[in-house]
């Protein structure tokens, strides 16, 4: 879930708090998300604009320096399509799948993606090794660009009161499974970890450096951000409005208690239209090893499980040697979403209408209607 209330009550807190909250962004994130400043719209293709938008995020820096500000800065160039710079390109090229008349046509492209998609191309593995190329040619841009940015705060001595947080809001399927990117091109999204294993890192005054093992979700940056900017652990003070947990502790060097990651989507992300795809529903938990896989929809549910330290690419489903760990996970998820419908209904009863809170409590202690 990339729109979760935490994010909206951590813009609403930090605003409170006198933050300023400038964010630059692209296409869809333009409207509704809180933000004082959108910039650089969105457009095609990419090259350059990564640079670009980290140059403009600190010329806003300097234009409000003193003043205490919570700034998004999305970058989309490692995003379909994939146009990197030439620069990039050339570094990572590989002159044999390039060469490779079976590699041809899978330059990274929308049309590619949608080909995939729909069965008219068939996935090669010099294909896959070209895609995965230009992705990795993307990802330098992207990583230049946050470099500058980097450079930049240092260049400005703002280390001692800057927290920087950098991770993604998805990864993209690179031909692991016939298909490029991810929900919204293809229509056939999925929730398997080339989607769902993203990049996490923090800086933060007095924080040493560190690697964590710790399974964590993108539910958990919005109360760690607040925690570290000074305002408290919010996901005690507001439990209702906030998934995740801070993970301030872990980055201390301090032990937080394990419990499973959740993740729901549809097969065209956030555009579901329930007119082609009726209400079908792509969700995940991961216990440990275990990750349960569910699709639910009109027609019936779909489960898969794997074992993740002994099979990480999830090719081998275990559903039916392991119906104990299918019931359990089951229960797991059920109990998610259970609590996602109770803590909406916190944050909705001041609106609800007269005589509406008594009938809409009663359905949530009813869970049939949540089993995955």
């Amino acid at each position: 879930r990339s729109r979760g209330l935490g994010d909206v009550y951590k813009r609403q807190i930090l605003k409170e708090h006198g933050y300023r909250v400038p964010g630059f962004l692209d296409w869809y994130q333009e409207r509704g998300f809180g933000f004082e400043a959108v910039e650089s719209p969105y457009r095609m293709p990419y090259v350059g604009e990564a640079r670009a938008k980290s140059e403009l995020a600190l010329r806003w820096l300097d234009e409000h320096r003193g003043e205490p500000s919570f700034v998004w800065l999305h970058q989309v160039v490692v995003h379909l399509p994939y146009e990197p710079s030439a620069e990039s390109v050339a570094l990572f090229a590989d002159p044999a799948s390039e060469s490779d008349p079976t590699a041809a046509g899978f330059d990274g492209s929308r049309a590619m993606a949608i080909d995939l998609a729909s069965g008219a191309r068939t996935a090669t593995a010099a294909g896959a090794a070209r895609v995965a190329a230009r992705y990795d040619a993307c990802v330098r841009d992207a990583d230049a660009a946050l470099g500058g940015l980097l450079d930049g705060l240092d260049a400005r001595d703002a280390w001692s009161h800057t927290i920087v947080i950098v991770t993604a809001d998805h990864g993209d399927e690179l031909l692991d499974r016939g298909r490029a990117g991810h929900a919204w091109w293809t229509y056939h999204g999925s929730l398997h970890e080339e989607i769902l294993h993203v990049p996490l890192f923090v800086w933060a005054p007095g924080v040493a450096p560190r690697t964590v093992d710790t399974l964590v979700e993108q539910a958990d940056v919005a109360p760690t951000l607040l925690e570290l900017a000074g305002l408290g652990a919010p996901e005690v003070a507001a439990p209702e409005a906030f998934e995740g947990r801070s993970l301030a502790p872990l980055l201390a060097g301090r032990p937080l208690p394990p419990r499973p990651a959740f993740a729901e989507s549809t097969p065209a992300g956030f555009y579901v239209e329930p007119e082609i795809l009726g209400d079908l529903r792509l969700r995940s938990v991961i216990d440990g090893p275990w990750k349960l896989l569910v699709s639910q929809g009109a027609l019936g549910v779909k489960k898969e499980l794997f074992r993740l330290d002994r099979d990480p690419g999830e090719h081998h489903d275990l559903a039916a040697t392991e119906p104990a760990q299918v019931e359990r996970l089951t229960r797991l998820l059920g109990d998610w979403l259970l609590d996602a419908r109770r803590r909406s209904f916190a944050l909705r009863r001041a609106t609800l209408r007269p005589g509406a809170e008594a009938p809409l409590g009663a359905i949530l202690d009813s869970r049939q209607w949540l089993d995955p």
